[in-house]
């Protein structure tokens, strides 16, 4: 399953590369307000660390709650305490967009995640240009050298990556990567 959905995020942004090139992704960033601080907006450690998500189905559940306004539940979210918004972006499985993305991230005032299978830096570039301050990077997902060149590129733009792993031997891959 997680391949396939790899494989269709993979055809889904080539097919928009194909419309809107790197560059003129690129040129959109130099205009985006610079990426928050994720760790600074945190806070203190000690204290808990909310991620609200907006997605709205998934391949197990099908349909979940409406979401006709993201921006109204994302603003919701961050009254309610939230310390990051997760915004999925795949449209095929999940009913996500980067229209999504780009609509939260100008009107809350917290970290904003893209959320997605992300294996290329065209992708973060996208999530840069729709103003996310991180990226989620699977490691299940990704081979060590894709995640080592994807950590680096969101840092050349000044992001984080929140990098997911699900077993002790994925912790360790990350860990090694650079995570």
């Amino acid at each position: 399953m997680l391949d396939e959905l790899f494989r269709g995020a993979r055809e889904d942004w080539l097919a928009r590369q194909a419309l809107v090139p790197a560059a003129q992704l690129e040129r959109i960033v130099a205009d985006v307000a610079a990426p928050m601080d994720v760790l600074a907006a945190l806070g203190p450690r000690e204290q808990v660390h909310l991620i609200a998500e907006i997605k709205r189905k998934s391949p197990s559940k099908g349909d979940l709650a409406p979401i006709s306004d993201p921006v109204e539940l994302a603003t919701a979210y961050e009254r309610g305490g939230a310390s990051i918004i997760s915004v999925l972006t795949e449209g095929r499985r999940f009913g996500g967009s980067l229209d999504d993305l780009t609509k939260v991230a100008q009107a809350v005032h917290i970290p904003v995640l893209r959320k997605d299978f992300l294996d290329s830096e065209y992708q973060i570039l996208e999530a840069r240009a729709a103003g996310a301050d991180l990226v989620l990077l699977i490691m299940a997902g990704l081979i060590d050298e894709r995640v080592e060149i994807l950590l680096e590129f969101a840092k050349s733009l000044g992001m984080q990556a929140l990098v997911e792993a699900h077993s002790a031997e994925e912790v360790d891959r990350a860990v090694a990567c650079g995570a």
